[in-house]
């Protein structure tokens, strides 16, 4: 009688262990889920402004180039394609290089054809909409590219560093092919005082070194991030949200199950 009384105190303290583990395995379950729902949030509100921004005059997009793009959204001109920096993959921590080479071009707008762009311009003409650059696949051409040098800080030909759709290979080429991008000015001056041939040098920083000789750059005030900038936050946003949505769904399932 004594050993049976030992046994049931045995496996009711067991029992006791394993239900207690349960409880904290749930606990802890529930409080991982409530952190992935709270960050999910935060990452949305954060996504939501950055579309909202995209849309509004701060965005630094072009009031004629937010109308073009509108006429595309709304399925009236679907052969727009979109602006450059939007066609475009730049490697983490080019963005500024980029942004800087590219200058007001990074907002032209691709289209399919001559056709599309002379529509476009018809209508934010009629409707006083605003101005806006197209660059049709039909009619842009691109003169050779340079080659990379291979020379001390040369990071490479800008038109080498991105990715694109291979349709809009003639269009790139024409905006990035003879552009060099290098780590510093100091290099980039270096290279130039027995090189001119390309259309300028673009060094990581921003600073600009053209064929001629002279040279740009400089500081100003801290501001908003430009669309290569906003671009990238975006795309980082949309991993972790996809991350943390992944793993409040596994959660969900596991507080489900205990």
């Amino acid at each position: 009688m004594k050993v049976e009384v030992e046994e049931n105190r045995a496996s009711q303290n067991a029992e006791m262990v394993r239900l207690n583990k349960i409880e904290s395995e749930c606990r802890k379950n529930e409080e991982e889920l409530n952190a992935a729902t709270d960050q999910i949030k935060i990452l949305n509100a954060r996504s939501n402004m950055l579309e909202e921004l995209r849309h509004s005059s701060e965005s630094g997009i072009y009031r004629g180039v937010q109308a073009a793009l509108a006429l595309k959204e709304t399925g009236r001109l679907p052969d727009i394609f979109g602006i450059i920096g939007d066609l475009i993959k730049v490697p983490q921590g080019y963005e500024t290089a980029f942004e800087t080479a590219l200058g007001g071009s990074i907002q032209d707008i691709v289209t399919r054809d001559a056709e599309t762009a002379k529509s476009a311009i018809a209508i934010l003409k009629q409707n006083k909409a605003g101005r806006a650059t197209f660059l049709p696949l039909d009619m842009i051409t691109a003169p050779p590219t340079v080659a990379n040098p291979g020379v001390k800080g040369c990071v490479g030909v800008a038109l080498d560093l991105i990715q694109f759709d291979a349709r809009f290979y003639t269009v790139m080429s024409n905006l990035l092919g003879r552009i060099l991008i290098f780590d510093n000015l100091d290099n980039a001056v270096e290279f130039t005082r027995n090189n001119r041939n390309f259309n300028r040098i673009v060094t990581l920083d921003g600073e600009i070194v053209r064929s001629s000789g002279a040279l740009t750059g400089g500081g100003e005030a801290r501001k908003s991030g430009g669309i290569l900038v906003r671009k990238r936050e975006q795309e980082e946003l949309d991993a972790k949200l996809a991350a943390f949505t992944s793993k409040e769904s596994k959660l969900r399932t596991l507080v489900a199950n205990l």
